[in-house]
C-alpha cells in the first residue's frame, strides 16, 4: 500500500506547507521499492503534477508578497523605484491578468507622481502589448487623458480617443472616452460644435455600434445646453432617433427624460405627455426597469398628471395615472398625499361619491395602520425583561398620540363636506 502512503503524504505535505523536496524524496523511495509497477508510474505522474502545481502556488504567493511591498514603496513616495519594480513584477507574473495589473500600476504610479511624459510613454506601451483587450483599451484611454490634461497635445489625444471608440466600442474604456469628449465640449464652448459633429459622424459610420446610442444622446445633451430653439429641435430629432433605434437600457431612460424636458421647454404639452407616457410604460413593462421605481418614474407621473389636469384638460387620464402612481406601494408614508390627489381629481370631474369613497378608504387605511403600529409597540413592551420597564413602556404608549397627517385631516374634512353636498342633492341627481 505504498501508493496509498504516497497520496496521504502528498496531501499532508501540501496542507502543512512542507518542502516539495520531502514529497519528491518520498516518491523516489517508493519508486525504488516497486520499480516497474504501473501503480508507481501512475503515482509518479501525479506527483509530478502536484509538484508543478505547488511550485506555481509558491510562485504566486511570492509574487503577491512582492506586489504588496512594491505598493508600500509607492505609498512611501518612491515612485520611480516603485514603477520599476512593478515592471519587474509584470515580467514575473504567472497569469496574464496579474501581468496587466502590474503593468498598469507601473504607469499609474508615474502619473500620480507627476511624471506625465514618462507615464504617457508607459501607457502607450501598455496599449500595444498588454495581454488583455480591456487593459490595452485602458492604456489608450489614459494616454489620451494625459495628453489632453497635462501635455497640451489635444490633437494626439483626440486621435487616440477616436481610435478607441471606433475599434473597441464594447470596452468600458471606450464609454469613458465618450465622457471625456462630452466634458471637453462642455468646458470649451469653441469645441462644442466640433464634438457634436464628431459624435454624429461616429454614429453615422456605425449605427449598430455599442456606443451609437451614447453618440446620439451626448450630441443631444450638448445641443440642449445651448438653450436655443433651433438647437432644441435638432436635439429632439436626435433623441427620437435614439429612442427608435436603441430600446435597450443603455441611454434610453436618460434620453426620454431629456426629450420630455425639451418638449416642455418648447411648450409642446401634447408630445411631452406622449414621451412621459413612454417613460411610465417602460418602467412598468421592461424587465430591466420593472424591478424598481427610479426618480424618472415618479417625476413622470407627477408631470403627466399635471399636464392632463392643466393644459391638456383630460381629467379621466389624470385620474388613471394618479391611481397608478408607484409611490402608493413603495412609499406608504406618502399615501395620504397621493390618495388626496386622486380624490381632488374625482371631485374636479364631478364624481363626488368616488371622491368621498377615496377619502374614506384613506381614513380606514390610516386607522388600520395606527392599530398595527400600536400592537407592535405593545409587543416590544411585553418583550422587556423587567416588570417595571414593561409597565412604564405600556403606560407611555397608551399616552402617545400620533399627530394626524395633514392630508388625513383634509380627507376627514372632505368627507364631511361631500356628505353634506350629496345630502343636499335631489335623489334623482345623486352622483
Amino acid at each position: 500500500m505504498e501508493h496509498g502512503k504516497l497520496i496521504t503524504f502528498l496531501s499532508i505535505s501540501s496542507r502543512a506547507g512542507h518542502r516539495l523536496s520531502a514529497a519528491i524524496g518520498h516518491g523516489e523511495t517508493v519508486a525504488q521499492r516497486h520499480a516497474g509497477s504501473w501503480k508507481v508510474t501512475t503515482f509518479l505522474g501525479l506527483l509530478a503534477m502536484a509538484t508543478l502545481a505547488c511550485a506555481r502556488d509558491a510562485q504566486i504567493v511570492r509574487w503577491e508578497s512582492d506586489l504588496y511591498y512594491t505598493e508600500q514603496l509607492y505609498i512611501d513616495g518612491q515612485t520611480t523605484l516603485a514603477s520599476s519594480r512593478f515592471q519587474t513584477l509584470r515580467r514575473q507574473a504567472v497569469t496574464p491578468r496579474d501581468a496587466d495589473e502590474a503593468a498598469f500600476s507601473a504607469c499609474e504610479v508615474l502619473a500620480r507622481g507627476g511624471q506625465f511624459p514618462e507615464a504617457t510613454a508607459c501607457y502607450d506601451a501598455l496599449a500595444l502589448d498588454a495581454a488583455t483587450p480591456a487593459t490595452r483599451a485602458r492604456g489608450v484611454l489614459y494616454a489620451a487623458e494625459l495628453r489632453m490634461d497635462h501635455l497640451q497635445q489635444p490633437r494626439q489625444a483626440l486621435a487616440l480617443l477616436l481610435a478607441l471608440m471606433r475599434k473597441a466600442p464594447s470596452e468600458a474604456a471606450a464609454l469613458r472616452a465618450v465622457d471625456l469628449l462630452t466634458l471637453h465640449g462642455q468646458k470649451d464652448s469653441g469645441k462644442r460644435a466640433q464634438v457634436i459633429e464628431l459624435f454624429l459622424e461616429l454614429e453615422h459610420e456605425a449605427p449598430q455600434s455599442d456606443l451609437a446610442d451614447n453618440f446620439l444622446f451626448r450630441a443631444a445633451v450638448l445641443l440642449s445646453e445651448l438653450q436655443q430653439p433651433a438647437a432644441d429641435l435638432h436635439a429632439i430629432a436626435l433623441l427620437e432617433r435614439n429612442e427608435s433605434l436603441h430600446t435597450g437600457p443603455g441611454t434610453l431612460m436618460d434620453s426620454m427624460q431629456l426629450h420630455a424636458e425639451l418638449l416642455h421647454r418648447r411648450g409642446d404639452s401634447a408630445q411631452e405627455a406622449v414621451v412621459l407616457g413612454r417613460i411610465i410604460e417602460t418602467y412598468e413593462t421592461s424587465y430591466v426597469f420593472a424591478s424598481y421605481a427610479g426618480p424618472y418614474h415618479s417625476q413622470a407621473f407627477e408631470r403627466i398628471i399635471a399636464l392632463y389636469r392643466g393644459p391638456l384638460k383630460d381629467l379621466a387620464k389624470a385620474e388613471l395615472y394618479a391611481k397608478q402612481r408607484p409611490n402608493m406601494l413603495h412609499h406608504p408614508l406618502e399615501l395620504p398625499q397621493l390618495m388626496m390627489v386622486v380624490a381632488d381629481i374625482q371631485e374636479e370631474r364631478g364624481h363626488l361619491r368616488d371622491a368621498m369613497h377615496t377619502c374614506e378608504a384613506l381614513l380606514a387605511e390610516m386607522a388600520e395602520r395606527h392599530v398595527k403600529m400600536h400592537a407592535n409597540d405593545q409587543r416590544i413592551c411585553q418583550e422587556m425583561e423587567e416588570q417595571a420597564e414593561r409597565s412604564r413602556c405600556l403606560k407611555d404608549i397608551e399616552q402617545l398620540t400620533e399627530p394626524e397627517h395633514r392630508d388625513v385631516g383634509r380627507a376627514r374634512q372632505t368627507v364631511t363636506r361631500l356628505q353634506a353636498q350629496l345630502r343636499a342633492q335631489p335623489v334623482t341627481g345623486a352622483l
